[in-house]
């Protein structure tokens, strides 16, 4: 009798194997990973019903990745950078919406032949997806890199902060693309409901921080920390998800409540990081690449291409003219931009999403989720490798601080 745990044995064999092959070809983990899922999924290895079985799985990865990336996010470290980050984030992020939707609207308008209200409903949305970053990917290559300094906090900053600011615009998306289409009382509903994800998630996360310092008041022993921190890491991605709000956000303000208000955290972060991220990692990364779609791309290459380069310029001189006015360090003006280009899960599930919210006309809500899929494929395998160099360029990766390493970066730069 077959079991899902052979499966997830032949997945974690699988993942090791692409380590060994990562690191001999110089590749980040992540990327190697979500090839190696995508081709197991793409023959068909596994049973059908195998990824319905393994949500538990990434929901458990999601939940303690959003609570390792909350964590990295120390008041002391934001508070050097300042109102940077914000400059940042929000120039960064509307850059994209903004040069997304405006390409894909001409690109939809002109090259497809949609009427321009279809097409602009459609660009809008897609707009509002774009600018959504992954934060499970890069936290990953963070992690492999052991990267720290101003480049590695602005960073996983903003991948923290993106996810919120993504529901807020897709829920104004939403409800522009719906007055665009003549559909009426959309627009202060949809926002009304991003407010409330919004909202449940930020008080279930500082629930759930101030239950946990209760119950790690009189533990002492790393090890015996533990069971009551993942309690409370899956108690809080569990009831965010029953209340349909946002498990990811719960989870990393969680983090963050912990890594700022209880002193011994360092201890409870670096026993779940040493302990269980390699396989959080490999077995989140290779689920995830067996949902990726290889074969999406062929009836809307030219409008995932567009989607795909004014997603990547929008971020980067969003990035570049924030940190210029500001007044920002070299390596935050040259490399933010590169180490956001990483999408998945969010860009995704608000994709999925969009079929309940609106009903696009002219096929926009099946070419929306198809440019979204096959564009995420592209940016989960390329971000991760675009992400690894801007660290090691800033000489913030581990390897590039050793002694005798230095010197190579700067001649790369």
């Amino acid at each position: 009798m077959e079991t899902p745990l052979l499966w997830i044995g032949l997945l974690l064999l699988a993942g090791f194997g692409s380590e060994l092959i990562a690191e001999r070809i110089g590749l980040p983990g992540v990327s190697l990973f979500i090839v190696t899922g995508a081709i197991i999924g793409q023959t068909g290895l596994l049973p059908p019903d195998f990824l319905d079985q393994s949500q538990g799985l990434v929901d458990l990865a999601l939940a303690i990745i959003g609570f390792l990336i909350g964590g990295s996010l120390q008041w002391n470290r934001l508070k050097r950078l300042g109102k940077l980050v914000f400059a940042v984030l929000f120039a960064e992020f509307y850059g994209a919406t903004v040069l997304v939707s405006l390409s894909t609207f001409l690109v939809s308008h002109l090259v497809y032949g949609m009427h321009w209200t279809s097409a602009a409903a459609l660009a809008i949305i897609l707009g509002s997806i774009s600018a959504a970053t992954a934060p499970a990917a890069t936290m990953a290559v963070v992690h492999e890199q052991r990267a720290r300094g101003p480049l590695t906090t602005m960073v996983l900053s903003i991948v923290a902060a993106d996810d919120g600011l993504a529901l807020i615009t897709y829920a104004a998306a939403i409800g522009g693309a719906g007055m665009i289409l003549g559909h009426e009382g959309s627009l202060l509903l949809t926002l009304l409901e991003a407010a409330r994800e919004i909202g449940v998630s930020l008080v279930l996360g500082l629930a759930g921080s101030a239950l946990l310092k209760l119950l790690l008041r009189n533990i002492n022993a790393r090890e015996s920390m533990l069971l009551p921190t993942f309690t409370v890491i899956l108690l809080c991605f569990g009831v965010s998800v029953h209340l349909e709000a946002g498990g990811l956000l719960s989870c990393m303000v969680l983090g963050m409540a912990m890594a700022n208000w209880f002193r011994r955290f360092e201890s409870i972060y670096g026993i779940i990081s040493d302990s269980f991220e390699s396989i959080i990692f490999t077995l989140f990364f290779l689920l995830s690449g067996m949902h990726m779609r290889l074969d999406v791309l062929g009836g809307v290459w030219i409008l995932a291409l567009a989607y795909f380069l004014a997603r990547i310029v929008g971020k980067a001189s969003g990035v570049y003219m924030a940190a210029s006015l500001s007044r920002a360090p070299r390596e935050i003006r040259k490399y933010a931009g590169m180490a956001l280009v990483p999408q998945a899960g969010v860009a995704l599930g608000l994709a999925l999403q969009t079929h309940s919210h609106i009903d696009l006309p002219e096929g926009g809500t099946e070419i929306l989720l198809s440019v979204v899929v096959a564009t995420t494929t592209v940016n989960e395998l390329l971000g991760p490798i675009l992400t690894r160099r801007a660290l090691i360029l800033a000489g913030e990766s581990h390897s590039v601080r050793q002694p005798g390493m230095q010197e190579q970066a700067d001649e790369d730069r």
